[in-house]
């Protein structure tokens, strides 16, 4: 294996890793900071892949359409599971709830698309060739552009938190509900309102899933593990950190696939739980900062 390779690959395993932040932003922010257990995560991000995949290669829509029409299904669609299903602050009526809701929209893809493996984009990315010495190296135009996307929109939702109106009442509603609705604002509906932001995330997550990986109905629990387990390297709660700990996974994730394939589930939780034993906070999150990490 060349340096070149090896190089290639990793950058490969960062790009990617900007999609899981991106993914375990929206999930760090359900469970961090709304206090709301969502096992039908994975699920949902599942069936917004083939809703891409159906509304551009099965229905020829217009992509731009396909992907606009889906982050405002998903916000009402958030809103309407916080505000029907997930009202209830008792965590085992949460999990309970949404793994029921899994469990049918699992089913559900199966029924309706089966499980046959898709393929969002049957094209070769267009690459740079960076030459170093006699070597060239290869990167991916497209997955550069998604990391570069997923950067934005991260800084877009942290202004949107910080500067906004409705991102400082989620704020407060998050860090002090109770003098929250003393000075009017509404914490129910802002907690339904920011649960269908999250799910805006989400939504954002699949059309990039799609693009990059292969699609599969049943592979809602692996994207529900892998939100939960950069959450926690980063700090629940902590919604830069879930994007920088997912470029981190990716980054390593891409090496063990290259030395250690056989054994890279081991080695990634295994190292997961070192992290923990040092970091109980997470990587990115200290004592000081956990309550104001939103």
């Amino acid at each position: 294996m060349s340096i070149t390779s090896l190089i290639t690959i990793l950058i490969g395993g960062i790009c990617a890793g900007g999609i899981y932040g991106i993914i375990s932003c929206a999930f760090s922010f359900q469970y961090g900071a709304l206090n709301i257990v969502n096992f039908a995560y994975g699920a949902f991000a599942t069936i917004g892949m083939f809703l891409v995949y159906m509304g551009i290669r099965d229905l020829g829509l217009n992509p731009a359409l396909v992907i606009i029409t889906l982050i405002v299904l998903y916000f009402f669609v958030g809103f309407f599971v916080r505000k029907v299903f997930l009202r209830s602050s008792d965590g085992n009526v949460q999990v309970l709830i949404t793994m029921g809701i899994s469990l049918f929209l699992q089913n559900f893809a199966l029924f309706v698309w089966g499980a046959t493996p898709r393929v969002m984009i049957n094209v070769v990315s267009p690459t740079w060739k960076i030459p170093v010495g006699d070597r060239v190296i290869m990167i991916s135009q497209w997955n550069v552009g998604l990391l570069a996307l997923s950067a934005v929109i991260l800084i877009g939702f942290s202004v949107f938190l910080k500067k906004t109106w409705l991102g400082m009442a989620i704020r407060a509603v998050v860090q002090q509900k109770e003098a929250a609705n003393l000075v009017g604002i509404n914490s129910e509906r802002t907690i339904n309102v920011a649960f269908g932001i999250s799910y805006v995330l989400l939504s954002i997550a699949s059309v990039m899933l799609a693009v990059l990986f292969t699609l599969e109905t049943t592979t809602g629990d692996y994207y529900r593990i892998l939100a939960f387990l950069i959450s926690l390297i980063a700090g629940m709660g902590n919604i830069k950190g879930a994007f920088f700990a997912g470029i981190l996974f990716g980054s390593v994730s891409s090496a063990i696939n290259l030395f250690l394939p056989r054994y890279h589930n081991a080695i990634i939780y295994v190292l997961f739980i070192i992290v923990l034993m040092f970091f109980p906070n997470g990587l990115f999150t200290s004592k000081k900062s956990l309550a104001r990490s939103v």
